[in-house]
């Protein structure tokens, strides 16, 4: 499992995180992986996790879209 994103990861390695995240833990296929992963153009991993600290669900389904970024803000609580 990849190592949920530290403050200073860069955004491709938040990338990384989500691509990784979602082929170990829910069978996603890695091409999907990726574009969804690729949805996240800018922000640090401080940003990832300041989304994941306040509860702000709406975060992530402003960056992924409503179904993925509910998954997604579900998976890394």
């Amino acid at each position: 499992m990849a190592l949920f994103p530290l403050p200073e990861f860069s955004a491709e390695q938040v990338r990384a995180y989500v691509a990784q995240l979602l082929v170990d833990q829910h069978d996603a296929d890695a091409e999907f992986a990726q574009r969804a992963a690729d949805l996240w153009k800018m922000g640090r991993g401080v940003d990832f996790r300041y989304s994941t600290w306040l509860a702000l669900d709406r975060e992530f389904r402003a960056v992924f879209g409503d179904d993925l970024g509910s998954f997604i803000y579900r998976a890394v609580q």
